[in-house]
C-alpha cells in the first residue's frame, strides 16, 4: 500500500508540473530570464502543499459535496467528452456562480481530476465547478482542443437551470496548457472556434484565472522537441498565421492597438469617443506565475498582463517569488494559501459570492 501511495504521489507531482514527458519545450523569453528572489517565508511554509493536493486526489469526496462524475458534454468524431461537477449540497441560493476548470498537461497529458483540492475548495465556497476534459494530442490538435473548451461553456449555459447557476456569472480557471486555453476562450470572439451543439448559447465567460500559462506561442514553432508544432500541426515558417491565431496574446495586442488608435483619433478631435470610454473588450484576468518557472517563463504572464492593461481591461499578475512550474513545492512568497486567498477575492469581486457568508470576506 505504501508503494502504491508513493507512486501516486510521484505521478501527481509530475502531472502538476507538466513533466510527464521529455518532449515538452520550455516556453521562455528569448532575451530575458526571470531571476528568483529568496523567499521571506519561514521554512516549511509550503511543504504541505504537495501532500494537500495528493490527499484531495486520493481521498474520498467530502460528504457535503455532491460529485457527478463523467457527465457527457460533447460527442465528436466518435469520442465522448466528459466533465465532472462539484456542488455544495448546502448551497440553496438561486443563480449561483460557476467555474469551468481546464487542466494542464502540455495539451497532451493530464486529467480532469487534477487540482481536485482547489475544485473542492471552490465547491465548499458555493461555486458550481465543472472540470472538463478536452481532446489531447494528437487528436486534440489546434483548433480542436479550443473548440472543445468553448463547447463546454455553451453546454454549461444550456444546462444553467438544471444546476441553478447564472449563465452570466461563469468564470474559467486554467493551469499551464489549461491557462493557455482558458485565455484563448476569453479573448477570441464568440464566433471563433464555434462548432458542435448548443449553438444558441454563447461561449463568453465573466472572469479568467490563469496559472503559469503560455500566451504567445510565436517563435516556438520549431523549438523544444516540436511540441508547439505538434499542437499547431504546421511549421511556423509555412503557416505563421496559425501561430498568431493560437496565441491569446495576439488578440489582446490587437485590441490594445485598436484602443490606442481610438485615443489618438479622439485627441486629433475628429469626434470619436475617447478610448477610456470604450468598454473593455475582454473579461477581467488574474494571472499567477512563479518567477523561478523554467518551463513557462514568467515573462509570458508579464507581457499578457501589460497588454490587457493597454487594451483597457482589468488584469492583475501575482508573481510568486521562488515558485516553479506547478507552484507545488519549494519556498514561495506569497505562499499558496495566500495567493489562493487572493484568487477567491478576485472571483467574489467579478462572479459574486457562492454562499451568503462569503460575501463579507
Amino acid at each position: 500500500m505504501r508503494r502504491v501511495i508513493h507512486l501516486a504521489f510521484i505521478l501527481c507531482v509530475f502531472a502538476s508540473f507538466g513533466l510527464t514527458g521529455d518532449d515538452r519545450p520550455a516556453v521562455v523569453a528569448r532575451s530575458e530570464r526571470a531571476t528568483s528572489r529568496p523567499s521571506s517565508r519561514p521554512s516549511g511554509a509550503t511543504e504541505s502543499e504537495a501532500m494537500r493536493r495528493v490527499e484531495a486526489l486520493l481521498g474520498p469526496i467530502p460528504a457535503d459535496i455532491r460529485f457527478d462524475a463523467d457527465v457527457v458534454y460533447r460527442q465528436v468524431s466518435g469520442k465522448k467528452l466528459r466533465l465532472d461537477v462539484y456542488q455544495n449540497r448546502s448551497a440553496s441560493i438561486a443563480n449561483r456562480p460557476a467555474i469551468i476548470y481546464v487542466h494542464g498537461g502540455a495539451w497532451k497529458f493530464g486529467s480532469k481530476a487534477m487540482s481536485r483540492a482547489m475544485l473542492l475548495d471552490l465547491a465548499h465556497r458555493g461555486y458550481v465547478v465543472f472540470s472538463i476534459e478536452y481532446r489531447l494530442l494528437p487528436d486534440g490538435q489546434f483548433p480542436r482542443c479550443i473548440e472543445d473548451c468553448k463547447a463546454a461553456v455553451r453546454w454549461v449555459k444550456a444546462h444553467a437551470r438544471e444546476y441553478n447557476i447564472a449563465s452570466d456569472r461563469i468564470g474559467v480557471i486554467g493551469a499551464s496548457a489549461g491557462a493557455h486555453l482558458a485565455a484563448l476562450m476569453a479573448v477570441s470572439s464568440d464566433s471563433d472556434f464555434r462548432t458542435g451543439d448548443d449553438l444558441d448559447q454563447s461561449a463568453t465567460v465573466a472572469a479568467v484565472v490563469a496559472y503559469f500559462g503560455a500566451f504567445d506561442l510565436r517563435g516556438y514553432g520549431e523549438a523544444g522537441g516540436g511540441l508547439i508544432r505538434e499542437l499547431v500541426g504546421e511549421s511556423e515558417t509555412d503557416k505563421p498565421d496559425l501561430y498568431v491565431r493560437v496565441s491569446p496574446f495576439t488578440y489582446v495586442e490587437s485590441a490594445a492597438k485598436a484602443r490606442g488608435d481610438k485615443r489618438r483619433a479622439s485627441d486629433a478631435g475628429d469626434g470619436n469617443q475617447a478610448a477610456a470610454a470604450h468598454p473593455a473588450p475582454f473579461p477581467p484576468f488574474l494571472l499567477i506565475h512563479g518567477d523561478a518557472d523554467e518551463l513557462v517563463d514568467i515573462s509570458q504572464s508579464r507581457k499578457m498582463c501589460k497588454a490587457l492593461h493597454e487594451a483597457g481591461c482589468q488584469a492583475e499578475l501575482i508573481e510568486v517569488h521562488g515558485g516553479t512550474h506547478g507552484l507545488m513545492v519549494g519556498q514561495m512568497d506569497p505562499a499558496p494559501n495566500e495567493f489562493r486567498r487572493k484568487m477567491y477575492k478576485f472571483l467574489r469581486r467579478y462572479l459574486g459570492a457562492g454562499l451568503p457568508r462569503e460575501r463579507s470576506k
